[in-house]
């Protein structure tokens, strides 16, 4: 028998957007972040900076149900 997922036992949701739905369309991850109302989100930095200038002419999207905002910058510090 298998064990659940570690993020199922935290009672957290793991929501992923593709990267082909990003480039089609950078608003992608804001919006579900006000279609769950998720306290937490991690976004790289081109991602973000791409989707708040589309997010400029948007008075339907909000990030206050944001707690945490993780921004990485896609770079692997390890190589």
């Amino acid at each position: 028998m298998s064990a659940p997922p570690q993020s199922v036992m935290n009672r957290m949701h793991v929501v992923s957007v593709p990267y082909a739905l990003m480039k089609a369309n950078p608003l992608s991850w804001i919006q579900k972040v006000c279609y769950y109302k998720a306290r937490a989100a991690l976004v790289k930095s081109r991602d973000m900076h791409w989707s708040l200038l589309a997010q400029r002419g948007q008075r339907d999207v909000s990030l206050s149900s944001l707690r945490m905002l993780i921004v990485a910058d896609g770079a692997n510090p390890c190589e």
